[in-house]
């Protein structure tokens, strides 16, 4: 069985997938397995080598999970962001999304890529 992944790992991930997406010296069309090896090498690279390898489809899978969990929230958060101007928002999001999912984890993830042209909800 898998180790789980840490709060640590998954920000790593979100953020080598950013890295790579958003670098202007890649190609805009790379083969599947191009892109996720270059997420799996940036994502090493931002652990600092540290611990555990986590193979391409570890990365691969987690990345589906996490994204799958950020478009469920987002979708709640703009529906409440059309009718709410409350800087709480995100609070709100949160409290709906818990009534119909576990919690959700990934909060600083998703405000750091929602923040990205290149990640759209």
């Amino acid at each position: 069985m898998a180790r789980p992944w840490t709060a640590d790992e998954t920000m790593n991930l979100a953020r080598a997938w950013l890295d790579v997406v958003e670098d202007p010296n890649v190609e805009a069309f790379q083969q599947q397995r191009t892109f996720w090896s270059r997420v799996r090498e940036v994502f090493i690279n931002f652990q600092n080598h540290q611990g555990e390898q986590r193979s391409l489809e570890s990365v691969q899978g987690k990345w589906r999970k996490l994204r799958h969990c950020i478009h469920e929230f987002e979708h709640i958060y703009a529906r409440l962001h059309v009718y709410e101007d409350d800087p709480r928002c995100a609070e709100l999001a949160l409290e709906e999304y818990r009534m119909t999912h576990p919690d959700f984890l990934y909060l600083p993830e998703w405000r750091l890529l929602r923040a990205s042209a290149r990640f759209t909800m």
